[in-house]
C-alpha cells in the first residue's frame, strides 16, 4: 500500500540526551541541535507501550537469538513507533535516534515479524546466534549497490533459516551490512547454489558499532518536549475558548469514546475552566475495559454523563446490510450517529457544542475536515476538535504529564479503541478481540454470510469482510501466499443483493411517469413512512396497491411491481416517493431522521424496530429527509 501524507512529519531527535523532541530544532534540556528522524507518511507516532515491548522483545529473540532484544531494545530507552503501510499492521520501530526497523504482522504466518534494518542490525552483529548469513568479501560492493545475495557468494548460513525468514547478512569479519528475506533456505545455501540467496531490501557499508548509553524513560521525553506541549495546550485552549464564544446558545459537551483522543480533549476542556457533559454512546459493540474507563472518568471528574445504549441495533442491522467494511460503514451511522442524535434530541433542546477527540493523522478523510464542523447524520450538533493537528504521540505525551486515567486496553495492544468487531480493527489485534463473549456470535455471522455467497474459509478466517472489495495490495498478497476469498479464486464483488432499488423510470404521457420495480416491493410496510409526502390509502382486491395523494394534486401509486405518478412529468418526484417507501420497507430503526423531525412526529417502534409516522402531528415539512443508512449503503 502506497504512504498517504497527511501533514508535515515532525519527529525529531537529540543524541546528546537521547530522546525525542518534536517540531523544535534545539533540545529543550541540553540546548543542542536534534536531527530529523527519516520516518514513513502518514507518520501518527506513538509511543510503544507494554505490550508492543513485549512483541518487539519475542520476535527479536525468536529470529536472532535469545538475548538479542536486550542489545536492541533495553529498558532503560525509550521507544517511539510510527504506523507504517502495510497489509495489516506495521510499525516502524526507533530506537536512538534512527528507525532500527519495522514489527510486522504476517497474515499467511499469523504471527508478528521483526524486520530489521541495518541500523539495527548494527546492534545485534556480535550477539545474534540465528537468522544470519556470512557473505564473502566480494559480495559486500555488489549489494551495496543495490544488487541482492547471491548463493555462490555465501560462506555461511544459519541451516535453520526457511525462505521468507527475515535475514542479516554479515561479512566474514562480523559486521552486519544488509537485511532482507531469504530466498532459500539456509541448508540449500550452504552448497553455494546459483540464484538469489537473500532478497536485500537495504544496505550499508560494514562498520564498528557503540550503542548510545540509556538511562531515559517518559519523563525525560516530557521534560525535553515541555515547551512543544504548553504550546499545544495554550492553541487549544483559545480554540475552545473561542468555540464556546461562538456558539454560547449551545450547550457544551464532551464526546467520549473511552479512547486516548476524547481522553486528552476531555482534559483540555476541563484545563479551560469548562465543566462539560460527558456524552457516551454504547453501541452494544463495546469492550467491558471501555464502559468501566467512561464510568472512571466520569467519575474521577465529577461530571454528569449522559448516555444512550444502542443495545442490539448492530445485530439487527447485520441482516440487512451484510457485514461492515472500511469502504461501507453503515455501523457507525446506524449504531452511533444515529443514537447520538436521538439523545441530542432528548437531552439537548438548544442544541450542543460537542468536543470530539478527532485528528488529521488518524485518516485521509479526517485530516481533510476542518477543527468545526457540522454533520449531516447528527442535526443540532456542532462538533469542535482541539486536538485535530496533533499525533499520537503528542496526545500520549499530554496524558502522561497530566496523570490522566487511560483504558487498560493500550497496554494489553490495542493501538485504536473502538466497538470491538470494527472493521478498521487489524487482524493482529485478534487475539483482543476474540475474548469478546460476543465473538463467536460475530464469528457464526460471518460464516453463514461466507456460505450464502461462496466465500471460503480463507475469507473468514482473515477477516476480509473489512473490505467490500478486497485492495489490489491484499488480493496481490492472498495471490502469492496461496490464499483466496472465492473458491474460484475471482475477486470479491460488491453486487447488491437487494435489487428493488433499481427503477426505471419511463414518461409514457403528458403528465405521467412511471416505472417498474426489479423486486417486490412490500407495500405493508411502505404505507406508514409514505404519509409524510400525503395522505395515504390501499385498494385493490388484495388491498394490495396503495395510493398516495400529495398536497400539491400530485398522485402516486404503488404496487408491489411498479410505482406511476400521475400529475407531474419530473422523474425525481416519482424517485422520491419509491426512495421513501424503501426506506420504510428495510428501516433499522437508527434515529437519524427522528433527530431531524421538529415537531415530534417521528418515533421509533421498539417492537416492529422500524420508525412511526405520528400524521396528526406531521406538518409534511420534509425536514427529516436527508442522510439514511438504508439509502446511503445498499446490502452488500
Amino acid at each position: 500500500m502506497g504512504a498517504v501524507r497527511l501533514g508535515k512529519m515532525d519527529l525529531r531527535w537529540c543524541n546528546a540526551c537521547n530522546v525525542p523532541v518534536l517540531k523544535e530544532h534545539t533540545c529543550q534540556l541540553c540546548q543542542g541541535a536534534t536531527h530529523r528522524v527519516g520516518i514513513t507518511p502518514p507518520g501518527d507516532i506513538r509511543p510503544a507501550m507494554q505490550n508492543d515491548l513485549q512483541l518487539l522483545r519475542g520476535s527479536i529473540d525468536r529470529q536472532f537469538g535469545d538475548g538479542c532484544s536486550e542489545r536492541l531494545i533495553p529498558e532503560d530507552k525509550v521507544v517511539v513507533l510510527n504506523a507504517a503501510p502495510a497489509e495489516d499492521r506495521m510499525d516502524e520501530v526507533v530506537v536512538d535516534g534512527a528507525v532500527v526497523g519495522a514489527l510486522r504482522f504476517d497474515i499467511a504466518r499469523c504471527q508478528f515479524v521483526f524486520m530489521p534494518r541495518p541500523s539495527g542490525a548494527k546492534y545485534l552483529q556480535d550477539v545474534l546466534t540465528r537468522g544470519h548469513v556470512v557473505i564473502d568479501d566480494g559480495a559486500i560492493h555488489p549489494i551495496l549497490k543495490s544488487s541482492n545475495a547471491m548463493g555462490p557468494g555465501i560462506l555461511d548460513a544459519d541451516p535453520d533459516l526457511q525462505v521468507g525468514d527475515e535475514v542479516i547478512v554479515k561479512t566474514k569479519d562480523g559486521f552486519a551490512m544488509a537485511t532482507g528475506s531469504a530466498k532459500m533456505s539456509g541448508t540449500h545455501m550452504r552448497t553455494n547454489p546459483k540464484g538469489v540467496a537473500v532478497r536485500v531490501r537495504w544496505s550499508e557499508p560494514p562498520e564498528k558499532f557503540v550503542p548510545r548509553q540509556g538511562g531515559q524513560d517518559w519523563a525525560l521525553v516530557i521534560k525535553a518536549n515541555q515547551r512543544h506541549l504548553d504550546r499545544l495546550v495554550k492553541n487549544a485552549s483559545i480554540f475552545i475558548r473561542w468555540a464556546v464564544r461562538d456558539h454560547s446558545d449551545k450547550d457544551v459537551a464532551v464526546s467520549f469514546s473511552g479512547g486516548k483522543d476524547s481522553l486528552a480533549t476531555l482534559g483540555l476542556v476541563l484545563a479551560s475552566g469548562l465543566r462539560p457533559k460527558i456524552l457516551f454512546v454504547d453501541t452494544g459493540l463495546e469492550f467491558p475495559e471501555t464502559i468501566k474507563n467512561v464510568m472512571d472518568v466520569t467519575a474521577t471528574n465529577v461530571l454528569e454523563l449522559i448516555t444512550y445504549d444502542a443495545k442490539d441495533a448492530f445485530w439487527h442491522a447485520i441482516k440487512h446490510f451484510g457485514p461492515p467494511a472500511r469502504d461501507f460503514r453503515w455501523c457507525c451511522k446506524t449504531c452511533k450517529l444515529g443514537p447520538t442524535s436521538l439523545l441530542i434530541k432528548a437531552r439537548f433542546p438548544r442544541g450542543v457544542l460537542a468536543f470530539i477527540g478527532q485528528r488529521g493523522k488518524e485518516s485521509e478523510q479526517r485530516y481533510r475536515k476542518p477543527n468545526l464542523w457540522e454533520n449531516p447524520w447528527v442535526p443540532d450538533q456542532i462538533g469542535a476538535s482541539p486536538i485535530q493537528d496533533w499525533t499520537a504521540l503528542d496526545v500520549w505525551l499530554y496524558i502522561f504529564r497530566e496523570g490522566l486515567g487511560y483504558n487498560p486496553l493500550y497496554d494489553e495492544g490495542l493501538d485504536r479503541i473502538g466497538c470491538w468487531l470494527c472493521p478498521s480493527q487489524s487482524l493482529s489485534e485478534r487475539s483482543i478481540v476474540s475474548r469478546h463473549p460476543d465473538f463467536p456470535k460475530w464469528e457464526a455471522a460471518l460464516g453463514e454470510y461466507a456460505k450464502a455467497r461462496g466465500l471460503t474459509a480463507d475469507w473468514v478466517r482473515l477477516w476480509l469482510s473489512r473490505w467490500r472489495e478486497v485492495p489490489g495490495s491484499m488480493t496481490v498478497y492472498l495471490q502469492e501466499h496461496g490464499l483466496s476469498p472465492t473458491a474460484d479464486g475471482s475477486a470479491v464483488g460488491s453486487r447488491y443483493r437487494d435489487e428493488t432499488v433499481r427503477l426505471d423510470m419511463q414518461p409514457p404521457g403528458a403528465d405521467t411517469v412511471s416505472g417498474k420495480h426489479t423486486g417486490r416491493l412490500d407495500i405493508g410496510k411502505a404505507a406508514n413512512l409514505l404519509s409524510i409526502l400525503g395522505s395515504v390509502s390501499t385498494s385493490g382486491p388484495g388491498a394490495d396497491e396503495l395510493v398516495l395523494s400529495m398536497t400539491d394534486g400530485v398522485e402516486a401509486r404503488l404496487t408491489p411491481d411498479g410505482t406511476t405518478v400521475s400529475g407531474s412529468r419530473d422523474p425525481a418526484r416519482a424517485r422520491l416517493v419509491f426512495d421513501i417507501a424503501y426506506r420504510g420497507i428495510y428501516c433499522v430503526a437508527c434515529g437519524v431522521c427522528v433527530g431531524r423531525c421538529t415537531r415530534g412526529a417521528l418515533s421509533i417502534d421498539p417492537v416492529g424496530r422500524r420508525i412511526c409516522v405520528d400524521e396528526g402531528k406531521c406538518e409534511r415539512c420534509l425536514s427529516c429527509l436527508g442522510k439514511c443508512p438504508v439509502l446511503d449503503f445498499r446490502p452488500r
